[in-house]
């Protein structure tokens, strides 16, 4: 095990609807790491947007958001983190599918990058962290400790998010779910800015044939090998 006073950083990247939050938060407990989830940042700002009616293009006004709104985590002990946008607990809203569809064109816009990535890197300077996102490895952190990409085929990808969505009462379509992830895809791998690609340093997991416990426990596996071979003090 990982000495609790050092610092020691883990990425996962990866496409939308590869299990990276889920994993991440489990792996997170099994090591003792605290958690940062990238995209439950961005999908405040996606939120702050739709409910403003502003455009993922609109620059001037996307700036002015980000300076009239505060977004903030709390971890109660125990219990899954709550995310507030000025205060108001959004933790459920910001998953909804409503919110999937807008999270991509928001990611796009440098204010709302560069606020993101300020935050995450102010909460990781110091501790044991596991972030996970599209960019993480590449851009945010290129200099973590241990990378992994993490993927899984579309089907896979949307037959999880359908059982996820149905479970929380939403009405959804397996085939219109698969169409927008690959859509997705497409556009997280094209966009101009910080596209989705795999660190070259990353560790490549396939999640399509594996379990949670099945891909937590290769994780594992890799971060005690590095610590072991002296790669992290």
């Amino acid at each position: 095990m990982i000495a609790n006073n050092c610092n020691f950083l883990i990425t996962i990247d990866g496409p939308a609807g590869a299990g990276k939050s889920t994993i991440a938060k489990n792996l997170g407990n099994n090591l003792g790491f605290n958690y940062l989830d990238s995209g439950a940042y961005y999908r405040c700002y996606a939120l702050s947007a739709l409910q403003r009616d502003i455009e993922a293009s609109d620059e001037t006004a996307l700036r002015h958001m980000v300076l009239e709104t505060s977004v903030v985590v709390e971890y109660p002990s125990g219990k899954a983190p709550v995310y507030t946008v000025n205060k108001r607990d959004v933790s459920l809203d910001i998953r909804t599918q409503r919110v999937s569809l807008c999270v991509s064109p928001i990611s796009q816009s440098p204010t709302i990058r560069d606020a993101v990535n300020l935050t995450l890197r102010r909460m990781a300077s110091s501790g044991k962290f596991i972030i996970d996102g599209r960019d993480i490895g590449t851009v945010v952190f290129p200099d973590a400790n241990l990378k992994f990409f993490l993927t899984a085929s579309s089907q896979v990808r949307a037959e999880r998010r359908y059982k996820e969505l149905l479970a929380r009462g939403e009405e959804v379509s397996l085939s219109q779910l698969k169409s927008e992830i690959e859509t997705r895809d497409k556009m997280d791998s094209e966009r101009a800015i910080a596209p989705l690609r795999r660190p070259e340093d990353a560790i490549l997991v396939d999640s399509t044939s594996l379990s949670l416990n099945e891909v937590v426990a290769v994780m594992s596996e890799y971060v005690e090998k590095a610590h072991q071979r002296g790669l992290i003090r």
